[in-house]
C-alpha cells in the first residue's frame, strides 16, 4: 500500500497512470463507480488507487494540485455504502486520510477481483452497459474480446488445452514430434520424457487428451505438431503471413508492390522455416576481425532478436480470433503482427515476467530453448540491438482491437541520412538521449513520455526534464495534457528529407560518409556536432546542458544573419529549408489562391529566424518579386512581418522574418 504522500508524488512524476485516477470533487459518482469496476476487473493491474481532492494542473511546476475535500467523513461513508451495494458483488476499499498543505486527501485502493468474480459491473447499468476495464489511464466499457477474456479467466483450464473432439491422433506429424524430440534432447539430455513413446509423450505435454475412450489433440497438440493439411482444413486464417514490401509503406494497390509467403503448419516445423526465411533478406556485414585473416560475414540484426520477436508472436497470439500473424517486411524494418493484445499491462520493456495466454505452448516452446522461462524476451530484444547500435525495438499492445506489433528497425542509430537530419539540430547541443528521442519521433511522429521511458530505460522524471528542455529551445510542440500528452517537431523542423544531403545544399554534407561497417557500430552519436555541416543561425550559441537540465544561452552576436545562410535561388533547396507540413503545402499549390491564403503562406515561410529575400520567396511561391513585395510591405507596416536587417532598408538582399513579440523562435524567447 502507497501512502498519501507517495501516490501525489508519483502522480507529479508520471504523465500515465495506469493505477492511480484523481477526483477533484467532493461526490461518488457515475465515474468513480467506473473507476471502481475498472480496477476491479483489470488482469494483472493487482487494483488501483482513487484520490479524491486532487485537481490536474497543466502547468510544468506541478501537474497536480491537492484541492482537498471539504466533506471527508460524507465521502468516505458514500464510497463504502456504494462499494457495499452498486455493484454485483460488495468490494472492499481500503481507505486513508492525510492532510496535505492544509487540504484534506482521500485515497482509496481498489483491489483486484478473483477471477471466478468477474466482471464486476454497476447492478443498475446491467453487465453489458456498467463493466469497465482499465486501458491506459483511462476507463473503458468492456468489449466482447473483454468479456470473452474475463470469462475464459474463470475456467481452471486454459484455452489451449481445449479439446478438439472432431480431430485425432492421426492428425498431429510425426516429424514434428522428432523435431520435438531432437530440440528437447540438446536442452535437457537428461530429460525424462525422452524415454516415452509418441503418444504418452503427447499425453505428458497435454497435448493430447481422452475423451469417452477415444485420444483427441488439443489446441496446444494442433498449433505444435498438427498436420499442414489438418491446419489448413480447420483453421486456414490461423496461418503465418511473411510479407515483403518494397519502400517503406504499406500500399497494396501498387501491382507487384509486395509478395506473401503463407504457411500453416505446426510450430516446430514452421518456426525454422519463418526464421530462416526472414534471415535471408536481412543485409549481411562484412568486416576483419580483430585477430585473424578471415572475414566477419553476420547479419546486421543479431538473430536472437529476430527469433525473439517471432516466437512471442506465435507463443502470444490469441488462437481464438481467425486471423493470420503477420510478419512484414519493408525496406527499413520488419513488423511482427499478431492477434490478442498483450496481457501484461504494464509493458515497461526489460521487466521481467510474462502472462501466459496459451501456458501449455508457451511451456513446450520453453522445454525446446524457443522462449525463455522467465519473461526476458522483451529484454534480450533490447539488449542485443544496443549492442549492434541498432535503434531499439518498439511495441504496441491495442486491447481494444486485440493486437500486437513489435518492430524491429534496421538501420543504425546514426548514419546516413540520419545523421544529415540530426544536423538540423547542432545549434542546441543536444545531448545522446535526447538525439534518441527526436530520432524516434522521426520514424513514428510523435512520442510520448512512455515511449521515451521505454527508449532510454529512464524513469518518468528524468524522461521529462528531457523534453521540458527540448519543448524550451523550440525543437518539440506539446499536444494534450495530462495522461494525453504527446510531442511532436516544431514546425521550425522538417520531420523528412528526401535523400542525404537534400536537407542543406549537398556540397554541406561530404565529411558524413562512413566507410567501415565496424566503426559504424561504434559511432557515438555525440559525433554528430563534429561531422554536421554549419547550420543557419550559427551565431546564435548553447552551452552544453547541465545535469539539473537548466538552459543558459549566450547573447546573438552582431551578424543578424551569417554569411552561410542560403541566398541562392535554386527552388528544390529552398523547399527543403521549409518544415515538413509548409513544404507540402506549397509544392501542392493551386495556379491561383486569395489573400488570405497569401499572407499566411508568406508569414509561415518567414517564421524562420534567419528570415527570407524577397525573391527567394517569390521563388517558393512561383510567383513574381513585385507580388510578393507588396504583401510584404502590407504585412511589415501591419507589425506582422520585420526586416532583419532595418539599417538597409533598401537592399534587395534583405531578408523579412515574423516579428518576435507575435511570432518569435522559442529560443528568441529565452535570449
Amino acid at each position: 500500500m502507497h501512502t498519501v504522500l507517495e501516490l501525489l508524488a508519483i502522480l507529479q512524476q508520471k504523465e500515465e497512470h495506469k493505477a492511480i485516477e484523481a477526483k477533484p470533487g467532493n461526490e461518488v459518482g457515475r465515474d468513480v463507480k467506473e473507476t471502481i469496476s475498472a480496477f476491479s476487473n483489470t488482469t494483472g493491474l493487482g487494483g488501483g488507487y482513487i484520490l479524491f481532492g486532487i485537481t490536474e494542473n497543466h502547468s510544468d511546476i506541478s501537474r497536480y494540485l491537492p484541492t482537498g475535500v471539504s466533506k471527508s467523513e460524507k465521502v468516505q461513508n458514500d464510497l463504502a455504502t456504494q462499494c457495499k451495494t452498486n455493484f454485483n458483488i460488495p468490494i472492499r476499499p481500503d481507505v486513508q486520510v492525510d492532510v496535505i498543505n492544509g487540504k484534506t486527501i482521500i485515497a482509496a485502493y481498489i483491489p483486484e477481483a478473483d477471477p471466478g468474480q468477474k466482471p464486476v459491473y454497476i447492478q443498475s447499468l446491467g453487465m453489458q452497459k456498467g463493466s469497465y476495464i482499465r486501458i491506459g489511464a483511462c476507463d473503458q466499457l468492456c468489449t466482447d474480446n473483454d468479456f470473452a477474456m474475463l470469462f475464459s479467466e474463470r475456467n481452471s483450464k486454459p484455452y489451449d488445452t481445449s479439446l478438439l473432439n472432431q480431430l485425432s491422433i492421426d492428425d498431429l506429424d510425426p516429424d514434428a514430434v522428432a523435431e520435438y524430440r531432437k530440440l528437447r534432447s540438446l536442452a535437457d539430455p537428461s530429460a525424462s520424457e525422452l524415454l516415452l513413446d509418441n503418444q504418452a509423450l503427447l499425453l505428458s505435454l497435454k497435448c493430447i487428451d481422452e475423451s469417452n475412450g477415444i485420444l483427441h489433440p488439443t489446441i496446444a497438440g494442433l498449433y505444435l505438431f498438427g498436420k499442414r493439411d489438418t491446419l489448413k482444413r480447420e483453421y486456414p486464417m490461423n496461418r503465418l503471413d511473411y510479407i515483403r514490401v518494397q519502400g517503406t509503406t504499406w500500399n497494396p494497390g501498387l501491382t507487384k508492390s509486395y509478395y506473401t509467403l503463407e504457411m500453416n503448419e505446426g510450430l516446430f516445423s514452421l518456426l525454422p522455416r519463418v526464421e530462416s526465411a526472414i534471415m535471408d533478406d536481412i543485409p549481411r556485414t562484412i568486416g576483419l576481425p580483430d585477430s585473424g585473416l578471415f572475414r566477419d560475414d553476420y547479419p546486421s540484426v543479431p538473430s536472437l532478436v529476430i527469433r525473439e520477436a517471432l516466437v512471442n508472436a506465435v507463443m502470444h497470439r490469441d488462437y481464438r480470433v481467425n486471423s493470420p500473424t503477420q510478419i512484414i517486411r519493408y525496406s527499413d524494418r520488419i513488423e511482427f503482427r499478431n492477434p490478442g493484445h498483450s496481457l501484461k499491462l504494464h509493458l515497461e520493456k526489460g521487466d521481467p515476467g510474462s502472462i501466459l495466454r496459451n501456458p501449455r505452448i508457451a511451456n513446450v516452446l520453453h522445454e525446446t530453448k524457443y522462449a525463455e522461462n522467465k519473461g526476458t524476451g522483451i529484454s534480450i530484444m533490447l539488449q542485443e540491438m544496443k549492442k549492434a547500435n541498432l535503434s531499439v525495438p518498439t511495441f504496441i499492445s491495442d486491447r481494444e482491437n486485440n493486437f500486437f506489433a513489435a518492430t524491429v528497425y534496421l538501420h543504425n542509430l546514426a548514419q546516413g541520412d540520419e545523421l544529415c537530419w540530426i544536423s538540423q539540430f547542432k545549434e542546441h547541443n543536444l545531448t545522446n538521449p535526447e538525439i534518441q528521442i527526436l530520432m524516434f519521433l522521426r520514424g513514428n511522429g510523435t512520442v510520448k513520455n512512455a515511449d521515451c521511458r521505454d527508449l532510454l530505460q529512464m524513469d518518468s522524471l528524468g524522461v521529462s526534464n528531457l523534453l521540458k528542455h527540448l519543448r524550451l529551445v523550440g525543437v518539440l510542440q506539446q499536444h494534450g495534457g495530462g495522461p494525453g500528452t504527446y510531442y511532436t517537431l516544431s514546425d521550425n523542423y522538417s520531420i523528412k528529407i528526401k535523400s542525404s544531403g537534400e536537407l542543406y545544399p549537398k556540397h554541406e554534407f561530404k565529411d558524413l560518409e562512413i566507410s567501415n561497417p565496424k566503426n559504424q557500430q561504434n559511432f557515438q552519436l555525440n559525433d554528430i556536432a563534429r561531422v554536421a555541416p554549419q547550420m543557419p543561425d550559427k551565431d546564435l550559441e548553447i552551452s552544453n546542458l547541465k545535469s539539473n537540465q537548466n538552459l543558459e544561452l549566450s547573447k546573438i552576436g552582431k551578424s543578424q544573419f551569417p554569411n552561410d545562410v542560403y541566398s541562392g535561388l535554386d527552388r528544390n533547396i529552398l523547399l527543403t529549408l521549409l518544415p515538413g507540413p509548409l513544404r507540402r503545402d506549397v509544392e501542392s499549390l493551386p495556379g491561383r489562391i486569395n489573400e488570405q491564403e497569401a499572407r499566411s503562406l508568406i508569414r509561415r515561410i518567414c517564421t524562420s529566424p534567419c528570415g527570407f529575400m524577397p525573391n527567394q520567396i517569390a521563388t517558393i511561391l512561383s510567383r513574381r518579386r513585385e507580388w510578393v513585395m507588396s504583401y510584404l510591405q502590407v504585412m511589415q507596416n501591419e507589425q506582422i512581418l520585420e526586416m532583419v536587417d532595418p539599417s538597409h532598408p533598401t537592399s534587395r538582399k534583405q531578408r523579412y522574418r515574423t516579428i518576435s513579440s507575435k511570432k518569435q523562435s522559442n529560443l528568441e524567447k529565452y535570449l
